[in-house]
This record gives structure tokens, sequence and C-alpha cells, in this order.
């Protein structure tokens, strides 16, 4: 893995842009969302005057936390099926790819933290 640096917010969220599965979709000041390629989204909040071991752990939490059965029941429903035409099976797959991918994210930064 090559020695990568990140030292503030910007290289936070242009360290997650460079893998294709991701985007931001919305920054603040405060935060930024993360949108996963079969469009699961996590919001990252932090304090300006957080350091940025406080945010790179919060970061590393969220996505570690993501669990696909529970945004399913958070999400799921009649009106969201018709809206999307997702089946249920589908719509689970999808956010099961997003769970790894976001788990294999939280990996990565544990990496770069470890060697920071």
């Amino acid at each position: 893995m090559e020695n990568t640096q990140i030292k503030n917010i910007e290289d936070l969220q242009n360290w997650i842009e460079k893998h294709s599965e991701f985007c931001i979709i919305e920054k603040g000041e405060d935060y930024f969302t993360v949108q996963g390629h079969c469009d699961s989204s996590l919001t990252v909040h932090f304090d300006k005057k957080d350091s940025m071991l406080t945010i790179f752990l919060n970061v590393i939490g969220l996505f570690e936390d993501f669990n696909a059965d529970d945004e399913f029941d958070t999400i799921w429903g009649i009106e969201f099926q018709t809206q999307n035409g997702f089946r249920p099976s589908e719509f689970l797959r999808m956010l099961m790819s997003d769970e790894e991918d976001f788990h294999n994210l939280a990996k990565e930064l544990r990496e770069i933290l470890s060697t920071q």
C-alpha cells in the first residue's frame, strides 16, 4: 500500500473519492455525505475543532457500523418498492454490496492511520 498522508478533511474527502465505488454527494462546514456505488449513503459529522485522529476514528466507526439489514429495515416499505421498482432481495443485495465496500474502506483507513 502506498504511503498516503491525510492531514485534513479535504485530503480525506479526496482520498474517499479516489475509490471508484464512492463519491461525496454533499459537503458542509461540519459534515460530508459519502455515497456507495449502490446509492447507500453515510453522513460524517465533525466539529472543526476535532483533531484529524478523532475525525478519522469517527469515519472508520461509521463505515464499520454500516449494516445492510438495519438499513433495509429503515428504508424498505411498499411506497419505496413502488417508487424504485426493487424486489426486497435485489435491494438487500445492493445494500450488502455497499456494506462490504464501506467496511473495506474502513479497513484501508485503519491501515493509513497506523502509518501516520
